[in-house]
């Protein structure tokens, strides 16, 4: 498991500036779009397995009132506007939050740790799993590593300073797929609202989440991400285990 964050706004500021001026000009004028983003910004936690299996998405974006996150939805016709759960647009079992900061504290963990559970309860029911984490310290929230124990989850923990050497998530084949994909997905779908007038919506951005881990998280994709960071099959000389 590891989270990246998302700031649609700069995204859209670094992929749409221009620069007016000749060449003797000290002081460029950077123009942008006058239709910016208003969906602010994101936090998305992927967990994923040597089988190449993608668990559902855990989302936290930013702004509103605390909870699960609710869009209103209009439509063309001019019906009355439907109240729907932000998570729709993702995979079934996807959970979006919605906070002031949309980054992960320990509370968020807990949370995250009980929709983990529950998948690994009904995916490998009577097994014991192993699911590995870096060594954030909101990731070692005595409630949240109970709740995974409960559910026959046994943390293992990577140590910060190396985490990236180790996490499957972290490799040119996974995050490094995923994070360019995302960007120009939003870049993309921008473009399409500022010629429709709009900013770019939390409802777009979920979207643009969704479709750049469908098109990233590819079962070949991340059986090669565990076997580049010598995490399964096991490789001595990349990982190093004390007795």
């Amino acid at each position: 498991m590891d989270e990246t964050t998302i700031k649609a706004t700069i995204i859209i500021l670094h992929g749409r500036k221009t620069i007016l001026g000749g060449k003797k000009l000290k002081t460029p004028e950077l123009i942008v779009p006058d239709n910016g983003s208003g969906a602010a910004g994101c936090t998305a936690a992927f967990t994923i397995s040597v089988s190449g299996d993608v668990a559902p998405p855990f989302l936290v974006v930013e702004g509103g009132k605390e909870g699960h996150a609710f869009v209103m939805v209009s439509h063309a016709d001019g019906g009355r506007p439907d109240t729907i759960p932000l998570s729709y647009r993702l995979q079934d079992g996807a959970v979006v939050l919605r906070r002031t900061q949309p980054g992960f504290d320990r509370s968020i963990f807990d949370v995250f740790a009980l929709h983990f559970a529950k998948f690994a309860m009904n995916f490998y029911r009577y097994e014991s799993k192993i699911l590995a984490l870096d060594g954030a310290e909101v990731h070692l929230s005595p409630t949240g590593l109970t709740r995974l124990l409960a559910a026959g989850v046994h943390v293992f923990v990577e140590p910060s300073k190396i985490s990236h050497m180790l996490q499957a998530l972290d490799s040119p084949t996974s995050f490094g797929r995923f994070q360019p994909g995302l960007r120009g997905c939003v870049l993309v779908l921008s473009h399409s609202c500022v010629i429709a007038k709009r900013a770019l919506s939390v409802l777009d951005l979920v979207e643009c989440v969704g479709m750049a881990a469908d098109t990233a998280f590819t079962r070949d994709s991340l059986v090669s991400a565990f076997k580049r960071v010598g995490m399964w099959p096991l490789d001595p000389i990349k990982v190093s285990i004390e007795e």
